[in-house]
Parts: structure tokens; sequence; C-alpha cells
């Protein structure tokens, strides 16, 4: 009877500390208070210094800028025409680009106009050595008539001479000058300021 007893009693026991080792266990696998303090061994934030940099504030304009599809259309458009029929030979500015008065639109082949230049001023320049010789005629027709020794009608034929090569030289002048205006027009500027928009042209050849 007591050998029972004391085994019974032993067999309480040994549950009971299974028991209580099954308790002690879920507790700490739930907890798991190690895993708790190296997490926050890990999290301990460290000290670190962080620069500050200070401004004044200043009001100022922002530029605001908004890409968008769309179709542009101008309020005043200026036609450019050419008033000599010739090749472009250079375009001075970019498709869209802003250009102010005066500035070069285009310029135009003046090889031709050049050479009738060069031509006119070579045509001046004999003429105005002919009317000296004219001149000259008549000083010495006249000193001659005053002598006898020439003829009142050769000194009037030496007078028109002179007039006739006088109007001449004139006349290369106004020519000359007419040609340089000419000239003016194979340079082509812009006469007013605003958005260009060109056509596409191919250099001279």
């Amino acid at each position: 009877m007591t050998v029972q007893k004391a085994s019974r009693s032993g067999r309480i026991f040994l549950a009971l500390a299974v028991v209580a080792a099954g308790a002690g266990g879920y507790w700490l696998w739930e907890h798991k208070p190690w895993v708790v303090a190296a997490a926050k061994t890990q999290a301990a934030p460290s000290e670190r210094v962080v620069a500050v940099l200070t401004g004044q504030a200043e009001r100022t304009a922002l530029p605001v800028r908004a890409e968008a599809l769309g179709t542009v259309e101008s309020m005043v458009t200026v036609p450019v025409r050419s008033r000599v029929a010739a090749a472009v030979e250079k375009v001075g500015f970019a498709d869209g680009a802003f250009v102010k008065a005066g500035d070069p639109l285009y310029v135009l082949d003046s090889r031709v106009i050049d050479a009738q230049i060069r031509q006119a001023d070579a045509t001046l320049a004999r003429d105005k050595v002919q009317l000296e010789k004219t001149r000259r005629d008549v000083d010495r027709y006249t000193g001659l008539a005053s002598r006898n020794a020439v003829s009142q009608v050769q000194v009037d034929d030496a007078r028109t001479t002179a007039d006739v090569q006088k109007a001449t030289v004139e006349q290369d002048e106004a020519n000359l000058q007419s040609l340089k205006v000419q000239r003016g027009y194979y340079d082509i500027t812009s006469p007013s300021r605003g958005a260009s928009a060109c056509l596409r042209f191919g250099r001279a050849r």
C-alpha cells in the first residue's frame, strides 16, 4: 500500500514537471526575450551631426512655362518680297526666330548688278576725261578767236561739244546712282520686329 502511493505520487510529480516545462517553453517561444533584446540593441540610434544651411528669403519673379500643343496665329503679318529677280544666296535667320527692324533676312546673288556698277564707274570716269578735254578746247578756240586765228563757228562748236559732254557725265552719274539704289535691293532686311517664318531655299549655284 505504501509502495503504490509512492509510485502514484512520483507519476503526478513527473506529470506536473512536464506540464511546467511545456508551459515555460511555450512562453519563451511566444515572447522571445532574446530577440527583443537584440532588436532593441540594434535599433538604438547613433548620434549624428546634421549640417543646416540658412539663407535670406527674397521675393522674385519665377518663370512659368507650360508646354502644350496648339496653333499660333499672328495678329499682324508683314510680307517680305524681293524687288528684283535673283537667286537666294544666303538666309540670315532661323525659322521662327525673333528679329528686329533692320536685321538681315536674305542676301540675293548680286554678281550681275556689281558688274554693272563697275562698268558704270568706268564709263563715268572716261566721260569725265572727255569733258575736261572739251573744256580745254573751248578755252583754246576762244583764245585763237580773239586773235582772229579761228572763226566764231569753231568756238561755238567747241562749246556745244563741251555742253554735250557735260550732259553725258551727268547722265552717267544718274545711271550709277540708280544702280547703287538697285544694289540695295539684294540685301533684304526685316521691316519690323517680330517672329520670322521662312520658306526653304537652296543655295544659288
